[in-house]
């Protein structure tokens, strides 16, 4: 993707970081004709180098048969965005938009079962941690967690570029920075956009 150097994001732990909060991605393939993407969870590790994403799917969804194949893939994560009025400026310009992004190129390879069953029961123990009564996988009905693995494949991809870009207004002078902070707080669904924008300047 387009990185300006001002906006471009390197330090390794800014993107973990960033992916594991944001971690529900998008997976893009190209068959013989077009490409296919799908918006799937994912499970993010470093793998010495490289980082590990680890998902799943149906076998009913075309990609699963790109992903038999061990074809390359990119996957895009997208943190919190919004519109910047220009209105709000002490000088005249054009509006723009405001967000963070990380797209992770990698090899795709699938996983044994037993690797495909940690990896559901990690992503639930995930996901279901800070609720009062939280799902237990190993609780449910055996013949229901087989029925629903026969009907899934897992799969890896080891990255082999990662690219990060925070467009926070970084471009801006204090006074700018300080009025579109102002002008986006009025609107809730920006509160993580406000956050993001602020903790770029810590």
């Amino acid at each position: 993707m387009h990185s300006p150097p001002l906006f471009t994001i390197d330090d390794r732990s800014t993107v973990i970081d960033f992916l594991n909060n944001n971690s529900f991605g998008t997976l893009i393939q190209s068959n013989e004709s077009e490409p296919i993407a799908s918006h799937l969870p994912f499970q993010i590790r470093e793998n010495e180098e490289e980082l590990l994403l680890t998902a799943h799917l149906s076998k009913r969804n075309p990609h699963a048969q790109l992903i038999r194949n061990g074809k390359t893939a990119l996957v895009t994560f997208l943190g919190p965005h919004g519109y910047v009025s220009s209105s709000v400026y002490d000088h005249p310009n054009v509006p723009t938009w405001n967000y963070q992004s990380v797209h992770v190129y990698g090899t795709v390879s699938l996983v044994s079962d037993v690797q495909m069953k940690e990896h559901l029961n990690q992503l639930v123990e995930k996901h279901e941690l800070n609720r009062d009564h939280p799902l237990e996988m190993e609780k449910l009905p055996s013949e229901l967690i087989e029925t629903y693995l026969s009907e899934i494949i897992a799969f890896n991809i080891i990255s082999y570029r990662v690219e990060g870009i925070f467009k926070l207004s970084q471009n801006r002078h204090s006074n700018d920075f300080k009025s579109i902070i102002a002008d986006l707080s009025k609107t809730p669904q920006n509160d993580a956009l406000v956050k993001a924008m602020r903790d770029s300047q810590k």
